[in-house]
């Protein structure tokens, strides 16, 4: 099975179901890499140079006034994954999850984010694995929807929160303990990254449509003439706010 190249850009929904349904591999185009690289240097330039930037060298909402020391910047990330971490409910399924994964890494791909890359390669490595986070279905936090489940996901990341891992739910140590991987320590910005806008919820549903008709044995493939291709994830969230804004 061919891997599934993610740059930011050009991810389709039969690439999200070939990941999040087939198990297919996922890897970083060479691009992306380098923006990856550009954008967290600039990062750790503001760091060095002790400018004051929200998010970074700073406290969020309330305390943004509030500057935040650069020995204590790393726990302030952790902190922050760690009270956004608030959703209850059913956990999405394997399929959701995955797709989930793949739209988060995809999303920091872009090179936008100030992560570093090795904690995006340690979502990839993660999501190959098949080290799937346990998020629960409901909850949000402010403004957004994202927050708390995204924050569920970026758990595991640092060996915290659950997981699954070959059918068990295990601590997120020790599932990534299991699949022979290692918890990511995070540093500036890359808690606050973990929450920026990731189109997941309009995927979900293609996701487990397409999950349940190969279950009754309709095949997607069949499909085809119906249509001429599937359209890449921007193309269906511009459309969804179009609506929305209407």
């Amino acid at each position: 099975m061919q891997k599934v190249m993610i740059n930011g850009d050009s991810l389709t929904f039969d690439q999200i179901r070939e990941v999040a349904v087939c198990n297919a591999q996922v890897k970083l185009s060479g691009p992306a890499i380098a923006k990856v690289k550009k954008c967290r240097q600039y990062v750790d330039k503001v760091i060095a140079e002790g400018r004051i930037v929200y998010g970074l060298t700073t406290g969020f909402g309330k305390f943004s006034n509030v500057t935040i020391s650069r020995e204590h910047t790393d726990e302030l990330q952790e902190n922050l994954l760690i009270s956004h971490a608030v959703s209850v409910g059913e956990p999405y399924d394997t399929a959701q999850t995955r797709a989930i994964m793949l739209l988060r890494a995809n999303v920091l791909a872009k090179g936008f984010s100030g992560i570093k890359l090795t904690t995006l390669q340690a979502l990839i490595d993660m999501l190959n694995a098949g080290v799937h986070p346990v998020i629960p279905r409901q909850g949000s936090v402010g403004a957004s929807g994202d927050l708390s489940p995204l924050s569920h996901l970026a758990l595991v990341l640092i060996g915290r929160g659950r997981a699954e891992y070959k059918g068990k739910i295990l601590s997120g140590k020790k599932a990534l303990q299991a699949a022979g991987l290692e918890p990511v320590r995070l540093s500036a910005k890359e808690g606050l990254a973990r929450g920026e806008f990731g189109p997941y919820r309009p995927v979900l549903l293609v996701t487990q449509i397409q999950h349940r008709m190969e279950q009754k044995g309709e095949q997607v493939q069949h499909h085809e003439h119906h249509r001429q291709r599937l359209p890449t994830v921007a193309e269906v969230v511009f459309q969804v706010i179009a609506v929305v804004l209407e």
